[in-house]
């Protein structure tokens, strides 16, 4: 498929109380996604998940902090890539989060982006 996925270093933050689902504490990456295969790539395939201490962390939105759950409609044409923000809940305390990415639900390919303390 020829994508490169790079994620900043987390970011923990408190949640607006606009923020769904409403928790106490998330973490949230700024992704970019390369396309560097011959043809266009929809961002719409890109499948996105998170661990916390090996439990799955549901996904957050909050559009007041850039958090929009949204990728991005528009095609990546190849040579060029997109930025978005994602959030994933955490519990209060620090732990081992690990996120990975699907970029194509009908391929088996699931790759880690980010695996560290957050």
């Amino acid at each position: 498929m020829g994508l490169t996925i790079t994620v900043s270093a987390p970011k923990s933050f408190v949640p607006t109380g606009a923020a769904f689902p409403a928790v106490r504490r998330a973490v949230g990456f700024e992704m970019t996604v390369r396309n560097e295969g011959s043809s266009p790539y929809s961002p719409t395939l890109l499948s996105l998940s998170a661990l916390a201490n090996g439990s799955a962390s549901r996904q957050v939105i909050d559009s007041a902090q850039g958090y929009s759950g949204a990728v991005g409609t528009e095609a990546v044409p190849p040579g060029r890539s997109t930025r978005f923000l994602v959030a994933f809940e955490l519990p209060p305390e620090k732990v081992a989060v690990v996120v990975s990415a699907q970029p194509d639900p009908a391929g088996a390919a699931v790759v880690t982006v980010f695996d560290g303390q957050a």
